[in-house]
This record gives structure tokens, sequence and C-alpha cells, in this order.
């Protein structure tokens, strides 16, 4: 089947593929021609028609910016390359990694837990609240920070009092 350019269809698709890159997105080390080689996912990039991507296809994606975006037959063999339920996995993981991050994030900025001992006794104090007992605390705070004001005011005017009769 001609594709309008002069190539037959699997001529026309190893023609894209000898052009197109596509990028590591998953870290993996490969025996290749005798030895081990080591892919890191992001940083990486080879050829679409390398030995390494058709051995390890899920492990690689086509780069942005191939050029090969077009119409007609190019379009089409890349579009038959994307494999829409990996690229629909990594779109999950990637929201997921995105609110792990963020829970991670709130997880960080919420205080402490009390311990269990004082988890322990506020629910004691919770069980044996009274409203009655409670405004009478509060009024015995009131009363004794009054106290302490006054206190204060009277040392103060007896230090005043005792600094001007020195100073006579």
């Amino acid at each position: 089947m001609s594709a309008g350019n002069g190539y037959h269809s699997d001529e026309a698709e190893t023609a894209v593929r000898s052009n197109l890159m596509l990028t590591c997105i998953e870290s993996f080390e490969a025996a290749y021609d005798d030895d081990r080689v080591q892919l890191v996912a992001g940083r990486d990039r080879i050829g679409a028609d390398h030995e390494l991507a058709k051995r390890f296809p899920r492990h690689f994606r086509i780069s942005e910016g191939n050029g090969l975006g077009g119409r007609g037959e190019q379009r089409a063999v890349v579009d038959r390359m994307r494999d829409p339920v990996r690229e629909s996995l990594e779109r999950e993981l990637s929201i997921r990694a995105r609110r792990l991050a963020e829970l991670d994030q709130r997880a960080e900025r919420r205080p402490a837990p009390a311990s269990a001992s004082d988890a322990f006794w506020r629910g004691v104090e919770r069980l044996f609240a009274d409203p009655k007992r409670e405004r009478e605390e509060a009024e015995s705070e009131r009363l004794l920070d009054e106290l302490a004001a006054a206190r204060a005011k009277s040392l103060r005017e007896e230090t005043e009092s005792l600094s001007e009769w020195l100073d006579r």
C-alpha cells in the first residue's frame, strides 16, 4: 500500500522510526553488545529503531520535539507507536505522585500529636468537665491576675515613696 509519498507503508514506518527519538522513562540495566548498559529515566534517549527500544518498549516514550508530528503517514506511524494504555498509566502515576507529595507536605506542616499520656488526661478532664467548676476556675484566675496587678502597683508605689524619702 502506498502512503502517498512514494513509500509503501512499511517503508514509511521504517523511515519514520529511523528519525524518531525515544526518551527513557524508567531506569534500567540491560545487556547490549556483550556489555551491561544502564539507562537513566529522563536523561537517556535512543532511536526508535534501536535494539534496546525493541527489547524494552515499556521503558521508553516518544521524545518531545521530534518534528514528526505533521500529517499523513508520519503522523500515523507515530500514533501507532504510542501506547494509549501506557500514556494513561503515566498520567495516572504522575497525578498520584503529585498528590502524595502534597499529602507529605501537609503532614510536615501538621503539629506533632500529643503524647498518649497527655491525650489520656485531656480525655479524663473532658469526662469530668463541670461548667460550674470551669466558671469558678476562670473567676479564680481573673482574681489572681487582679491581685498580681495590685501587688505590682503597690510595690511600684512603695518603691517610689522610698525613692522620694531617700532623695530628701
